[in-house]
């Protein structure tokens, strides 16, 4: 009898867990994605450099900007509000 509850309680989490993988990758299925190049000498991209190109190519508040390694080296996710008080999300130099 236990060993059948915790087979049950396994299939539930792991349902859950896909709903929960489906709705994220839903979030940012509408995402951006730029490109931008290293600087002189090879030298990775800092914060510093995303904030510029994205104060030159879109119009709006940048609410925050993360690094994810899992899109590379110099992957940095940025969260933009329109003037339209719409939401972005920007993804520079990711590969995913």
């Amino acid at each position: 009898m236990k060993h059948n509850l915790v087979i049950r309680s396994t299939v539930v989490l792991l349902l859950l867990g896909c709903s929960i993988w489906h709705t994220a990758q839903a979030i940012d299925a509408g995402a951006e994605k730029i490109d931008l190049k290293r600087g002189p000498g090879g030298a990775a991209l800092t914060k510093g450099d995303v904030v510029v190109e994205i104060k030159r190519q879109y119009d709006g508040r940048i609410l925050s900007i993360s690094k994810d390694k899992k899109g590379g080296e110099d992957c940095h996710v940025v969260k933009l509000l329109t003037e339209k008080s719409e939401f972005k999300t920007i993804h520079v130099t990711c590969t995913f």
